[in-house]
């Protein structure tokens, strides 16, 4: 296997994967399968916590997101979605009615939450994200703080604003203040609109009203994806064919509560055949709650072939619970055949310096290009820096002679020529 391998490792964050390290999550769905999208608890899938209505707000349950962007709902028979409404009148009320979720992120870090909500034509277009870092007030005085972080909103459209599912995703890991606490909550809440001073219906054809619904589903706190890279040293790998054994080191770093699955394929940019010339495994497991660097091992195949250079170019298709560095994504491995012999040289060739020819000094001067005609025996030199056109006597090759030297600076300058049957351009 004579030939040269490249490689290339990228990788591609997943929204929402099935490894992603959830601190909570809700789907509305009832505990018990009962085909039946009216009806559907607001307990938590997994992990501690509470999902409730605040400020005055009513909920029922109905028909759950269905759409196939991710994250998706995998119950088909028993879909639902916490249906909030009841909402203030027009001019008053604004952050003050929608939904509270509480979280205990206790043993959790890089904090973030998503969620899919649905806005009938009359429901408010605008909502703002709110978080407290203590919903119980035990340690503000008795009184949870709220803090405005994410606006939602849009320009209410005829069509493709209400009746519309939005997906929502706002991430904290860099604010390490949201880590370990146990009564972390965030608040969405229907505000006016930030240019009208009121509230807009999510349609443009449509009224704002007090009943309209807010419908919320697949509602997510969890750990932001570890990072993934591979070091600089070892963006580059050159060894011989009949080296066995490589290793690929992917470094992953801010480790989640969840394991990281890394799935790799190949570019098109590869030349290489698997089984043929190397063998691999196209995926690589990282343990939960773990860093460091991880070994994918590839396997060189030695063959008695003599070939040229081959290459195989691999990327991370797909990273569960992961994304991938920016700049240092890849590896590329140089590999060397140990059958192909190189020609040994023969000499038939030989090649004598009989003479040189200078047509200025460097820096004030310059032969960009070169053109000979043969049936005058003249040199044309294209001297791009001196702003000429040197015209050499080429007569006699072992003593060329400058005959004379023509400005080209009224034309602009010159950057190339070209000479045949005593014609000159």
């Amino acid at each position: 296997m004579k030939r040269k391998l490249f490689v290339f490792i990228f990788a591609l964050p997943i929204i929402a994967s099935a490894q992603q390290s959830l601190v909570t999550h809700w789907d509305f769905n009832s505990v018990i399968n009962d085909v039946n999208s009216a009806t559907g608890t607001n307990t938590p899938v997994s992990g501690g916590g509470s999902f409730d209505v605040v400020g005055g707000s009513t909920y029922t349950f109905a028909t759950g997101y269905t759409g196939t962007v991710v994250p998706i709902e995998t119950n088909t028979t028993d879909n639902s979605g916490m249906n909030v409404t009841t909402w203030p009148a027009q001019g008053i009320g604004s952050k003050t009615r929608g939904v509270q979720i509480n979280a205990n992120t206790t043993g959790f870090s890089r904090i973030g939450i998503s969620f899919w909500q649905r806005l009938s034509n009359t429901a408010p277009n605008t909502w703002v994200l709110q978080y407290t870092l203590d919903h119980t007030g035990a340690t503000t005085g008795g009184t949870a703080v709220w803090v405005d972080t994410t606006t939602f909103t849009f320009t209410p459209q005829a069509t493709g604003t209400g009746d519309t599912w939005h997906f929502r995703s706002v991430s904290f890991a860099a604010n390490s203040n949201f880590n370990n606490k146990p009564n972390l909550a965030f608040r969405v809440v229907a505000a006016f609109d930030p240019v009208a001073g009121t509230y807009l219906a999510a349609r443009s054809t449509s009224t704002y009203s007090t009943s309209g619904t807010s419908r919320f589903d697949l509602v997510r706190v969890y750990e932001a994806p570890v990072d993934i890279s591979i070091a600089a040293t070892s963006n580059f790998f050159a060894v011989n064919e009949n080296v066995g054994s490589i290793q690929v080191p992917i470094t992953v770093a801010n480790a989640n509560q969840a394991p990281v699955t890394i799935n790799l394929g190949f570019s098109s940019y590869h030349n290489a055949t698997v089984n043929d010339d190397f063998t691999w495994t196209g995926t690589l497991t990282v343990p939960a709650a773990t860093n460091g660097s991880f070994n994918l091992p590839i396997q060189i195949m030695d063959d008695a072939l003599a070939e040229k250079a081959e290459r195989i170019v691999i990327k991370l298709l797909n990273s569960d619970n992961a994304i991938v560095s920016q700049s240092n994504n890849y590896s590329i491995i140089f590999i060397k055949d140990n059958d192909y012999l190189a020609p040994i040289p023969s000499n038939e060739l030989n090649l004598q310096l009989l003479s040189s020819f200078s047509n200025g000094t460097a820096g004030t001067n310059s032969a960009e290009i070169v053109a000979f005609d043969p049936t005058t025996d003249r040199l044309y030199i294209a001297n791009s820096i001196g702003q000429k056109m040197d015209v050499v006597n080429f007569s006699n090759p072992a003593a060329p002679v400058l005959i004379t030297s023509v400005s080209m600076a009224p034309y602009g300058g010159i950057n190339s020529i070209v000479a045949k049957n005593g014609v000159v351009a």
